[in-house]
């Protein structure tokens, strides 16, 4: 009986927590078309209050262009920076090729996608619609 209970409790613990299925999203195929780098250095931040000192900050963002049959999208990526010493070490891009098919999913205002290796990223999406077909007028 005490095997029973132990049990089922494992069971209920690990269903609760959400260790026992991960999330299952709606991938899709869509084509690459653009990747533009928005990063800077030329953010500077308000002076400090007890020093009046600035600070100049790295900004780091790329922006996807992905095209499906039907809609386009266009997500923000933001690497953040790795310390690496004394001064920031830029972090690159996802390791995607231009024009080339890749994998992702669209959740609210959230696009996954996945790399050449298949590790998932999050990204923000900036905006999307409809894609304009040839030969249609507004």
């Amino acid at each position: 009986m005490k095997k029973i209970l132990s049990v089922a409790f494992l069971v209920c613990v690990f269903t609760a927590s959400g260790l026992t299925a991960a999330k299952e999203r709606a991938w899709q195929v869509g084509l690459l078309t653009d990747v533009i780098d928005h990063s800077s250095t030329t953010r500077i931040t308000p002076p400090d209050i007890l020093t009046g000192d600035r600070e100049v900050r790295n900004t780091l963002n790329y922006e996807y262009t992905i095209l499906t049959t039907e809609r386009f999208y266009v997500a923000r990526y933001v690497p953040g920076l790795k310390w690496g010493g004394l001064s920031p070490v830029r972090k690159s891009p996802i390791d995607l090729d231009i024009n080339s098919k890749i994998t992702f999913s669209v959740e609210k205002h959230i696009l996954y996608l996945k790399d050449k290796e298949g590790k998932e990223y999050k990204l923000g999406i900036v905006k999307q619609g409809l894609r304009q077909l040839d030969g249609l007028k507004p």
